[in-house]
């Protein structure tokens, strides 16, 4: 059957690579549903390799536990880390808190601080947090995006001293190379 015709293929013909979402009606069905392809140009072939699933469907593909390994092995800093939060506030991967609801969560100031990621779903968000309850505060910084197929933010946190140590670190070597540059020339 020849399928030249459909928008869809015009457009993965036209673009040979990327993704793309578009609405589906298979036969005997009542209505279209949204699908999400991915395609890839094979010029040897002449061929477009297409992958594509219902976009309702997406999510029960995907299984946290193929990359949990991974967000929870990296280090921001000495302290920060990743984390991923669904959009109930509850942690899907965190290191010490997987599972567990964050959505009352709040800085030292009482600003629900995961509320406002969740609600903005993409950026920066600089909080001040106790390590312990008496312990002292230090200054969190913090950068997310959404996966909105997942109704998650993704979070990278680091304590705001360590960021900038480590910035400052690399100045300073920068600038001792620069030094030691200059002395042996």
């Amino acid at each position: 059957e020849d399928v030249s015709g459909l928008d869809f293929v015009k457009t993965v013909l036209s673009k040979k690579s990327g993704y793309l979402e578009f609405e589906w009606k298979e036969e005997g069905e009542l209505a279209e549903q949204l699908k999400a392809a991915w395609f890839v140009e094979v010029p040897e072939w002449d061929w477009i390799l297409v992958a594509s699933t219902y976009k309702n469907e997406l999510k029960a593909l995907v299984d946290p536990g193929q990359f949990r390994d991974y967000i929870l092995s990296t280090r921001i800093g000495q302290t920060g880390f990743l984390q991923v939060i669904d959009s109930m506030g509850r942690s899907v991967i965190h290191p010490e808190a997987e599972g567990k609801s964050l959505w009352n969560a709040v800085d030292t100031t009482g600003r629900p601080y995961i509320q406002e990621m969740i609600r903005r779903k993409e950026g920066s968000l600089s909080y001040r947090l106790r390590d312990q309850e008496k312990g002292p505060e230090h200054e969190v910084l913090s950068y997310f995006t959404s996966i909105q197929e997942f109704s998650w933010v993704v979070v990278a946190s680091s304590n705001k001293s360590e960021l900038f140590g480590l910035i400052d670190s690399m100045v300073f070597q920068i600038i001792v190379s620069i030094g030691l540059g200059t002395l042996a020339a």
